[in-house]
Parts: C-alpha cells; sequence; structure tokens
C-alpha cells in the first residue's frame, strides 16, 4: 500500500550513536600510556548512518527513536537536524 505524497521516504527507528575519535602518533604498546595528538565526536550508529548517507543523496528522512536529554543527546539532535532529517515528537523522552 502507499500513500500519495508522504512527508517522508525513509523514516529510522534504531540505534544512534556518538563515536570519539582519537588520533594518536603511534599505536601504544600493550600496558603503556600516551598523549593523544587530537580527538573528534561523530555522530553514527547503524540508523544514524543510513539516514545520513540517504539524506545526502536527496530522501526526506526522520528520526523515530528515542533520545534521551543530555549533552550527548543534544549533540545528535543537533546533527541530524544539520542534515535535514526530523526528529519526530515520539523520540522525546516523556516528561
Amino acid at each position: 500500500m502507499s500513500f500519495p505524497n508522504p512527508k517522508h521516504d525513509l523514516l529510522g527507528f534504531g540505534i544512534v550513536a556518538v563515536d570519539d575519535l582519537i588520533e594518536l602518533a603511534t599505536f601504544p604498546v600493550s600496558g603503556s600510556k600516551q598523549p593523544f595528538q587530537a580527538k573528534q565526536r561523530q555522530g553514527g550508529g547503524n540508523t544514524g548512518t543510513a539516514l545520513v548517507a540517504a539524506a545526502r543523496l536527496g530522501a526526506r528522512c526522520a528520526y523515530g527513536g528515542l533520545l534521551g536529554t543530555n549533552d550527548l543527546a543534544d549533540f545528535i539532535r543537533a546533527g541530524l537536524h544539520a542534515e535535514g532529517i526530523d526528529i519526530l515528537k515520539s523520540a522525546a523522552p516523556a516528561d
């Protein structure tokens, strides 16, 4: 069954994640410690990555999973919004 003129082409439910990437000068020796050269935070997770890829290819996308109320959830919200991905109201936790 198809619906005429749907608002979204793709609706994602599932995992969106925050990935913290740490750059080291060399691969560490087992049990050692070393300072990192740089760090970068990116959005990830299977659902988040698929939605971003589809949105960049022109699909109208939305995320319908549950997001928390902390700074990591805010980071995900900002990233999805920047990619033009709608976040459904059901994605906000209940008060």
